[in-house]
């Protein structure tokens, strides 16, 4: 439009050998350009799919749910133009689809976009190193001992014989998940009329005679009472048609005594280690009657208490915890004067 000015006003002459007018030429000028234009935004829409595609080639969708602990990249404070990450930090909710709003450690909170939190795992402080030619403290065996965990679908279905095929399992799973709130642990209650039940005046209540617990199952159904009782579902009651439990106070009453000689080189050893290897000894003495058994074990020597809370240092240690395993296992400690009834046959009196 410029040029076209200066022709029209006489600012510029008009070319007398020109083929073509300055409006012909302009025309073909803005034709070309448009051209040009076309060509390259469809090499920069494919440029870009281009390197989007490679650029996201590892890149994976991230989501979080409300409760999630993560980390959080935020800039360094010792350095402005660094980021580190920081947390752990606890998602209270989601804000947008690719926001969420996160509870810092101090209790502030700050909506932050998913590229900058990625999943908390908490790791192992420390490794133990264990001896296998190390085998005063017995074989190594695995046994989880938490009851209450809810077993994977999955695990079970492939740890189940081979009477159903891969399709019948795979139906079978389907159905545990779509009806998760029938197949569970928890009892729930049925949706039914109370009832009752009319005795005659001249009747009398059957005495049942109390029975006793097992050992091994008195933690079981004390767990199950409770739950039924928070649960509503049973309640206590002194009535004479009522089922008697026995409910006695435990007194501790010796009933066997084991000792065992060590040898010169386990003499040796740190009080700590001569200590677990008697737990261990006992528990393997009696292992036939003991395991699967909630153990207590009561000792007056304190380190000893802290045995089965972490892996301790030192192999001896290390491998007596791992072989402990094996049991759902307690330890207490106890004052020596307060350990008579062990240590009964070491305490008699000494009569000139």
């Amino acid at each position: 439009m410029t040029i076209l000015k200066e022709f029209w006003t006489g600012e510029r002459e008009i070319p007398t050998g020109a083929d073509r007018s300055v409006e012909e030429y302009l025309k073909k000028l803005q034709k070309k350009l448009q051209d040009a234009h076309e060509i390259a935004s469809e090499n920069s829409d494919k440029n870009q799919e281009s390197i989007t595609s490679h650029y996201n080639l590892k890149s994976r969708e991230k989501s979080f749910s409300v409760g999630d602990e993560v980390l959080i990249l935020m800039p360094s404070s010792t350095h402005k133009l660094l980021n580190t990450w920081i947390g752990p930090a606890k998602v209270i909710k989601l804000t947008r689809p690719h926001s969420c709003l996160v509870q810092m450690e101090d209790g502030s909170t700050r909506e932050l976009h998913v590229n900058k939190l990625r999943p908390y795992i908490s790791r192992i402080d420390h490794v133990g190193i264990i001896f296998d030619q190390d085998t005063d403290f017995g074989e190594l065996h695995y046994a989880p001992t938490d009851r209450e965990t809810q077993p994977n679908i999955d695990i079970k279905l492939n740890q189940m014989p081979d009477v159903l095929n891969a399709q019948q399992k795979y139906q079978l799973r389907n159905l545990l998940q779509r009806y998760e709130d029938i197949f569970r642990n928890r009892p729930g209650k049925a949706k039914v009329k109370g009832h009752s039940v009319k005795v005659t005046a001249d009747s009398s209540p059957k005495r049942l005679q109390p029975y006793r617990v097992p050992i091994v199952l008195q933690k079981e159904v004390e767990r199950q009472i409770n739950e039924l009782l928070d649960m509503d579902l049973i309640e206590h009651s002194d009535s004479d048609w009522a089922h008697p439990v026995n409910d006695e106070n435990r007194i501790e009453h010796p009933i066997t005594f084991y000792s065992k000689k060590l040898t010169k080189c386990q003499m040796n050893w740190y009080t700590i280690e001569r200590e677990a290897y008697a737990v261990l000894s006992a528990l393997k003495k009696f292992d036939c009657w003991i395991f699967g058994s909630q153990i207590q074990v009561v000792s007056d020597h304190n380190p000893l208490s802290f045995l089965t809370e972490g892996l301790p240092p030192g192999a001896k240690l290390a491998r007596c915890a791992l072989a402990l395993q094996r049991y759902e296992l307690h330890i207490i400690y106890r004052k020596g004067k307060n350990h008579d009834n062990a240590d009964a046959l070491s305490r008699l009196p000494f009569v000139d």
